[in-house]
């Protein structure tokens, strides 16, 4: 599993119930449930609509470590 697949699982722009696997993807390609992510295409959305999560793909990231703490702390923060 790659995190571009399991970031899939987290889109909300309505992917819901698919790529629900943690380890392995074949368990979602036996329930038809898997959406495979497409070599080179730019990140979906994750977090929630109205509070995006940066991913380490976007341009305007941090530094991995920095990026990190930031998805950490997200659900802390604005409300």
């Amino acid at each position: 599993m790659s995190p571009a697949y399991h970031r899939i699982h987290h889109s909300y722009e309505g992917s819901r119930g698919i790529n629900l696997g943690v380890v392995l993807t074949v368990w979602d390609v036996v329930a038809s449930r898997a959406c495979m992510p497409v070599k080179g295409s730019s990140p979906c959305p994750t977090g929630l609509p109205d509070r995006p999560l940066m991913t380490e793909q976007d341009p305007r990231s941090r530094r991995h470590l920095g990026l990190l703490a930031g998805q950490l702390a997200e659900p802390f923060g604005r409300r």
